[in-house]
Parts: structure tokens; sequence; C-alpha cells
């Protein structure tokens, strides 16, 4: 076979070089460690998160999502605790004032055997 005039090409299936891809920035850890927070103490899932993307703002890490997730968790967890919270009391006060306009009972009525009888038998 003629190799036609010009540079010679490369043969087939020969690898091209190819610059490799930009590193990815690093992950924020406290934007992890919010995450993981928000399902353990959601207080602290707030307040990490909120501080996790302040610093993902300044130094360009990744994460922000994270740390959106975190916070996100935690209000949706701490709102819902507070309405459970809301309901108990509810239901307390609700059983306690069903509970006090019952009739009390006469001590006869609850304890006969020790109230002494108008009429002994023998």
């Amino acid at each position: 076979m003629v190799q036609p005039p010009g540079p010679p090409q490369p043969p087939y299936g020969h690898p091209q070089h190819y610059p490799p891809p930009p590193a990815a920035p690093p992950t924020n850890v406290l934007a992890i460690i919010a995450l993981v927070c928000a399902f353990v103490f959601a207080p602290a899932g707030i307040v990490c998160g909120i501080i996790a993307r302040r610093q993902i703002q300044r130094t360009r890490e990744a994460g922000s999502g994270l740390a959106l997730a975190a916070i996100i968790i935690s209000a949706a967890q701490i709102v819902i605790l507070i309405m459970v919270f809301g309901l108990v009391i509810a239901g307390l006060v609700a059983f306690g004032t069903a509970v006090s306009h019952l009739p009390t009972p006469a001590p006869s009525d609850l304890f006969p055997s020790l109230v002494p009888s108008a009429f002994p038998t023998s």
C-alpha cells in the first residue's frame, strides 16, 4: 500500500492525549457535619449549615447543596417537633378539662368494704 504525500497519519486506535479535567474543589467539611447534625440534633444542623454556607461563599468550596439541605431538614424537624408538642399539650389540656367535669364518686362507692354499714349483718 502506498502512502499519500504529506505527514504520516497516526495508526487507528491510537489514543488521543487530552488534558486532564480540572480538579473539583473539595467539599466543605462543615457542610457534611451540618447534614449529619440535621438528623441527630436539629438546632446544631441549622447553625452548622448557616456557617458552612458562609464559608463556601468565601472559599468557593463545594457543598453548598449539602449545607442548604441540612438547614431545610433541621428547620422542618423543629417545626414538626413544635407541632407535636403543641398537639400533646392541647390533648392533655382537653383530657384534664374532660376529667374535671366528671362527677366525683362518694367514698362508699369506691371502697364499700371499708365503710361501716348502717345495717350490720350477723
